[in-house]
């Protein structure tokens, strides 16, 4: 077991992964070795330690290094990774994060497939990549968006979630953070990225409905959900098209933002509400204090400053 536990100390577990993607066997064995022992739950009181509070920590999401791994060692695909077993899921990626010489371990999925199938909406999933929305068949349109209700709490991407969650939390002894795709790229997502982009600029109030619709009925019931049922989860959003290098700072500040900010000052959970494509990872109560403030000057250089703070 020391031998393997070696391998958990950078860069042994780096260096090994590095032989394996060079085809070498011999690391291939090793890693399925150490696959095996962390699903066997050897590894559970390494991942329960903590990062040293004086160094800074790297984080990354690494579910597709994992879901590749996964592939090439027990042939194992998209959908039976991502939704077969919420605690295999949880204990691998945790291995593969301590493998890099990631201490500061965390938990990520597939936030944009996982928010829009929970609602219904038609996947693909690839074998061994991550999945994705059918474009080609879009859930709502301009006709029957407003039908749109919660989801199914009881369905499986919910589900697998919440046990995911509980699972990390347990084992690491970490907040857990619960990653949902913000209400721009949801709609992005089930409507269809082109008829979205056409309706911001030629018709705002639809594209306004829409986003309060959406942050009505589905964010707004499952973020309370998640406060109810884990007290200390974080819950992020995520917002890449909806963010300013997407659809620029204007229709960014006049759209995407506006239902993220009702969710964070209008309920008890809002604070542990917050959006990384934004911003960063700083407090976000008080970012959208910062956004109250005026600024002035037309430069270039405060126009970025009014945004940031926005």
């Amino acid at each position: 077991m020391n031998s393997l536990t070696n391998y958990l100390l950078f860069p042994a577990g780096s260096d090994l992964l590095s032989r394996w993607q060079a085809g070498d066997d011999s690391a291939r064995v090793k890693l399925r070795s150490l696959f095996d022992a962390a699903m066997e739950g050897e590894f559970d009181a390494i991942f329960r330690e903590q990062a040293p509070s004086n160094s800074v920590s790297v984080t990354t999401s690494l579910h597709l290094l994992t879901l590749t791994i996964l592939n090439q060692l027990y042939g194992l695909v998209s959908a039976d990774f991502y939704k077969g077993d919420p605690q295999r899921y949880v204990l691998t990626t945790l291995i593969t994060q301590r493998l890099l010489g990631i201490r500061k371990l965390t938990l990520h999925w597939p936030v944009y497939a996982f928010g829009a199938e929970a609602l219904g909406q038609a996947m693909l999933y690839p074998k061994k990549h991550a999945p994705g929305v059918n474009a080609g068949e879009p859930l709502i349109d301009r006709k029957n968006w407003h039908e749109l209700g919660k989801p199914d709490f009881e369905g499986i991407v919910p589900q697998i979630i919440e046990e995911m969650l509980v699972c990390f939390s347990e084992l690491t002894g970490r907040e857990p953070v619960a990653h949902l795709p913000a209400p721009y790229s949801l709609a992005a997502d089930i409507l269809g990225q082109e008829a979205l982009l056409f309706a911001l600029m030629d018709e705002p109030i639809f594209v306004d409905d829409l986003l309060a619709h959406l942050t009505e009925q589905v964010f707004v019931p499952w973020c309370a959900r998640l406060s109810q049922r884990i007290p200390n989860v974080w819950i992020e959003l995520s917002d890449a098209s909806g963010s300013p290098v997407f659809i620029g700072p204007r229709l960014f500040r006049r759209f995407a933002a506006p239902p993220v900010h009702r969710l964070i000052r209008n309920f008890p959970w809002g604070e542990r509400v917050f959006v990384a494509n934004y911003r960063g990872d700083m407090p976000m109560r008080q970012t959208v204090e910062n956004e109250q403030r005026k600024v002035e000057s037309k430069t270039a250089t405060d126009a970025l400053i009014e945004l940031i703070d926005f």
